[in-house]
């Protein structure tokens, strides 16, 4: 179970909405006209919700504030309400409400946390029972009542109490289970400018870059086609890179690098996204579908700072959805377009720093020396590999080498990286101004850039490469990109 703040709030929001609406119809005044009983439940209800919400939101203020959340919602149900009858009922909505409002995301995750939160899950859990009791067998005081036990229990003042307990529970589980990341309430974030020239929307976003507007010729020259075929690139992988052709782009913002594993790790620990599942890995020097092989253990040691890999196309995806969310901007994965763009920064060699091999690894962690000795795979003889040291046999943390001409880092190296373009086996009838090609095959998706386990052929600014969107890899990440 997962409570996000703003399902707390919307948990609250309910329970003063039963509350509002059952003390509404006590109004002699008002008793018979139902849309003014529901109306007064509204107001009275969004009141207190906003004066609630805003001290225990999740705002700077909010650290201090969260504590007087279910405080508040406790004094409020105990007090408000003078009718003797009704004293239990409010008790009992009150502790629920406490109980759900302080359990905080943390606390009640699986991988942690269960000794903080067993007491209040144990209380919700023994409130539930008592309702459920008294919405089966009634109030254990009251007489006996003539009838059927549908008519036993309309009669019974424990059913109305019990329906009272329940109701909001169930109808703010089902919104859960429909709705589970509707925003209620956000934090609200200033832009952070680094002294590099990144900014970031917020502390645990990506360190974007501007890119300026442009035109480029995307895909393969003659030139570098005749050596990438000296490096071995087969024929089919550079017709996929053709027909070269003008794109003309706007401004837009790009991760300097690409996502990291604490970056992400944000995420599913804020969205609860399942991100796990089975991940192409190296396993005994065999690329093979390990079941046990995840972003947290891809089978290699990551620190916070490595790129994120194990992640599908959907993850990346629901990344940039609540990336968006949280920060008010418009993210998305980059276009083909736009990544091509980047990767050769003004440049129409092979690589954004020419033709050498034997620099590579000043620029990119590539499948160098490193990575043939810890592997203790042979080097491959039917085509080219790196002789240079990047110091990484497996993934290097992100910026560590140098960038290219605008500012980006790891472009052609250490993971590949997805993009939103749909897979098309040429350029033909490509998107002229850089925009996502959604046409296409959509099972499979695009992914661009060299990794930490690949040899020269296929460390290219044009090569491009595709698998299924639901596929993981542990040499495949991804970076984002910002529209406004």
């Amino acid at each position: 179970m997962h409570l996000q703040p703003h399902w707390r709030h919307a948990f609250f929001l309910q329970w003063i909405f039963f509350y509002s609406y059952s003390k509404a119809t006590t109004g002699s005044l008002i008793e018979r006209n139902a849309l003014l009983r529901i109306g007064m439940a509204i107001g009275i209800a969004f009141v207190f919700a906003l004066v609630f919400g805003a001290l225990a939101g999740t705002k700077p203020l909010a650290a201090p504030a969260v504590a007087l959340w279910p405080i508040s919602g406790l004094f409020f149900f105990l007090f408000a309400n003078n009718i003797g009858a009704d004293r239990v009922t409010n008790f009992l909505r009150a502790t629920m409400f406490a109980a759900l409002a302080i359990i905080a995301p943390e606390n009640i995750s699986i991988a942690s946390g269960w000794t903080q939160s067993f007491p209040l899950a144990l209380l919700m859990v023994i409130i539930i029972v008592f309702a459920l009791y008294l919405l089966i067998w009634g109030l254990p005081t009251r007489e006996s009542i003539r009838g059927d036990w549908l008519q036993q229990r309309r009669s019974d003042p424990g059913t109305s109490m019990a329906i009272s307990i329940l109701s909001p529970m169930f109808i703010t589980f089902i919104l859960i289970t429909v709705f589970p990341d509707i925003p209620v309430q956000m934090t609200e974030y200033r832009k952070i400018q680094n002294p590099d020239g990144t900014f970031q929307d917020c502390p645990y976003c990506p360190r974007m870059l501007s890119v300026p507007s442009g035109t480029f010729n995307m895909g393969t020259t003659n030139e570098e086609t005749a050596w990438a075929t000296k490096l071995g690139a087969p024929k089919e992988w550079l017709d996929r890179e053709n027909p070269r052709h003008e794109v003309r782009l706007r401004s837009f913002s790009m991760s300097a690098t690409e996502v990291t594993r604490e970056q992400f790790s944000e995420f599913v620990q804020q969205s609860r996204h399942p991100a796990e599942g089975f991940c192409y890995a190296i396993e005994e020097n065999t690329v093979k579908m390990g079941g046990v092989r995840t972003w947290r253990d891809p089978g290699f040691p990551q620190a916070p700072d490595h790129p994120v890999v194990c992640v599908t196309h959907w993850d990346a995806t629901e990344y940039v959805r609540w990336l968006s969310r949280i920060t008010k901007h418009k993210y998305r994965l980059p276009s083909e377009a736009e990544w091509e763009y980047v990767a050769r920064a003004g440049t129409a060699t092979g690589r954004y720093w020419g033709w050498d091999d034997a620099t590579a690894c000043e620029f990119e962690n590539v499948a160098d020396n490193q990575f043939f000795a810890t592997l203790k795979i042979p080097r491959p003889r039917k085509f080219a590999s790196f002789s240079c040291s990047d110091g990484f046999a497996y993934t290097a943390p992100v910026g560590r080498f140098k960038p290219n001409a605008f500012g980006f880092y790891d472009m052609l190296g250490n993971v590949a990286e997805w993009t939103g373009d749909w897979w098309n086996v040429n350029y033909i009838g490509a998107p002229e101004d850089g925009s996502i090609w959604q046409a296409g095959d959509r099972n499979l998706r695009v992914f661009r850039g060299g990794a930490w386990i690949y040899y020269p052929r296929l460390v290219r600014s044009a090569s491009r490469g595709r698998i299924t969107a639901t596929d993981r890899g542990d040499n495949v990440g991804f970076r984002v990109v910002r529209t406004d």
